[in-house]
């Protein structure tokens, strides 16, 4: 809740390759320019 407003969001959930670990960000929507900001964290 948002200022006692309920609010839909999105996970994307991936397993980072060598590690293992799990990389979850969360977003208010599933517009293309939210996977293209997730994917710039990942390419490190």
């Amino acid at each position: 809740m948002i200022a006692g407003e309920s609010v839909r969001i999105y996970l994307f959930v991936a397993t980072l390759g060598y590690s293992r670990r799990n990389y979850v960000p969360v977003f208010l929507h599933e517009r293309q320019s939210a996977w293209l900001q997730v994917s710039v964290p990942m390419r490190i």
